[in-house]
């Protein structure tokens, strides 16, 4: 996410923020369904990182719940594709 390091703190918010105005009310209905129904969530958007760099990413997590059901937190992985992409790109082009 283009800082030089690790944050201190690391929230849901924090992440929001980052995805690209475009997508986040996307992003956004994907995480809050993913919690609501104690699914999985899974999706790729936009991100401006620290350094102002706009890149793909791609995220994927899930909701953990107490023995009520309850959500009690949330992990997540997400992985760039950027380069995945910028290469289709250049290979449409090519076509």
């Amino acid at each position: 996410f283009g800082y030089p390091g690790l944050l201190p703190v690391w929230t849901y918010e924090t992440f929001l923020s980052h995805v690209h105005p475009e997508d986040r009310e996307r992003v956004d209905r994907a995480f809050q369904h993913g919690v609501a129904t104690k699914t999985e969530w899974d999706f790729e958007c936009r991100i401006v990182r620290a350094d102002g760099v706009m890149t793909w990413i791609w995220a994927h997590g899930n909701v953990f719940t107490n023995a009520a059901g309850e959500p009690t937190r949330t992990r997540a992985r997400s992985a760039s594709l950027t380069y995945a992409r910028s290469s289709t790109v250049s290979r449409l082009a090519i076509l």
